[in-house]
């Protein structure tokens, strides 16, 4: 008989993730945005990676994302410090800036791994690494408020989803309040309060706190299906072997088609 567990941990910045289940599947058979001079609405930015010397700046920016934690983000400080916010290797992570004509940093982006790829109890160990290659998450994105509604925010998201889509990441994800359904779904992104994965042995659900987890393809094998029985989207085409066909539905222990 196939099991159905839920599962729940703690992580960073004091957010609670609930994976919902693990089913044992085991017995079955867009427009280029580069990071030129950008004019919006009455004023013009460019974008790139951050430099050390933007760290304060991009801090002070990149906390606006979660105003209720002392510090949110506090792993970006090194990393903008040493690293440059550039290469996606190693911690797989990105920090952008956009800047405007005076050099004002005006938005902040941090993006790297989901930290669930490594904490959720149902992904075996084997699986870990290759889906940290696969899934990518915009941890945060902020704006100065002088700067909003005049396409910042859009364009450090649009840019991230280019680094990654080139370094070979095929799914980004992000979480948001549920009064930003619209303005995500407008990117593109789905609006559900969890995203399922299908893994070669599995399923695995993941839902953090109250907050909607959205995600928007990269790469043509990665896809996002409506599965009857499930609610919210099923990404699949991540690994080897977890393509499913469309007509495939969830009986409330297995995928079936």
């Amino acid at each position: 008989m196939l099991e159905v567990r839920d599962f729940r941990s703690r992580v960073n910045r004091g957010r609670r993730q609930s994976f919902d289940f693990t089913i044992d599947m085991r017995p079955l058979n867009r427009t280029s945005h580069h990071r030129g001079l950008h004019r919006m609405r009455g004023f013009s930015f460019t974008m790139r990676k951050a430099h050390p010397t933007d760290v304060n700046q991009f801090m002070t920016l990149i906390a606006l994302a979660d105003p209720d934690h002392p510090d949110p983000y506090g792993e970006a400080r090194e990393f903008v410090l040493t690293r440059h916010g550039a290469p996606l290797e190693g911690e797989g992570l990105l920090a952008l800036v956009a800047v405007d004509e005076t050099g004002k940093l005006v938005g902040a982006l941090l993006a790297g791994i989901p930290k669930w790829v490594f904490t959720h109890v149902g992904i075996p160990t084997q699986f870990e690494i290759p889906l940290s290659r696969r899934v990518a998450n915009v941890h945060g994105v902020a704006v100065h408020p002088e700067y909003r509604y005049k396409g910042v925010g859009r364009s450090l998201i649009r840019q991230a989803e280019e680094e990654f889509k080139a370094a070979g990441w095929r799914v980004m994800t992000l979480e948001h309040p549920a009064h930003l359904d619209d303005y995500y779904a407008r990117l593109g992104y789905t609006n559900h309060n969890a995203i399922v994965v299908n893994l070669p042995s599995s399923l695995i659900s993941v839902r953090i706190d109250d907050t909607r987890v959205s995600a928007r393809s990269l790469h043509p094998r990665a896809r996002l299906a409506s599965v009857f029985g499930i609610p919210g989207p099923v990404i699949n085409g991540l690994l080897p072997g977890t393509d499913m066909p469309e007509n495939a539905w969830f009986d409330g222990r297995r995928l079936r088609s």
